[in-house]
């Protein structure tokens, strides 16, 4: 499924970085989650919030180096998101 190319308004993420010391490590204290893992969630939270406001439908990301960084698209693909078009590397999730 491609994005609705209907102009409707969405969520950007315009940075989620994360030290690379940090990337593969669970952290037991929260809740057994790697901290890519809550930054994501909470900005799918925030989406919410926003929503609330405007009619938004999609959370949308550039994953650092596109289409090449196989694990960070992995990984995104992994909590819902896909191409948002076959000709582009930008990724979305609908909510």
């Amino acid at each position: 499924m491609l994005i609705d190319n209907s102009k409707k308004p969405v969520v950007l993420v315009d940075l989620l970085i994360v030290n690379d010391k940090y990337r593969s490590t669970v952290y037991e204290h929260l809740d057994n989650s790697k901290v890519s893992q809550l930054l994501l969630e909470y900005a799918g939270s925030k989406f919410y919030d926003v929503r609330e406001h405007i009619g938004v439908s999609y959370l949308i990301l550039y994953p650092d180096g596109g289409k090449e960084n196989k694990t960070l698209v992995d990984f995104y693909k992994s909590r819902g998101f896909s191409y948002a078009t076959h000709k582009h590397d930008w990724m979305y999730v609908k909510l």
